[in-house]
């Protein structure tokens, strides 16, 4: 299955930053630094579990 080899991102953006463990704990989040000056962000993340 592709997703048990892949666990890192094959995408690009100007400002990539990891969020969290390595593996499947953590994320990859594009351009976070946008979102540090606006108080109506709400963020969600669903899992697999």
């Amino acid at each position: 299955m592709f997703f048990l080899s892949n666990w890192e991102p094959n995408f690009h953006c100007s400002h990539a930053e990891r969020a969290g463990k390595m593996g499947d704990g953590g994320k990859w989040v594009c351009d976070l630094y946008k979102l540090k000056f606006r108080s109506d962000c709400l963020i969600y993340s669903a899992g697999s579990r």
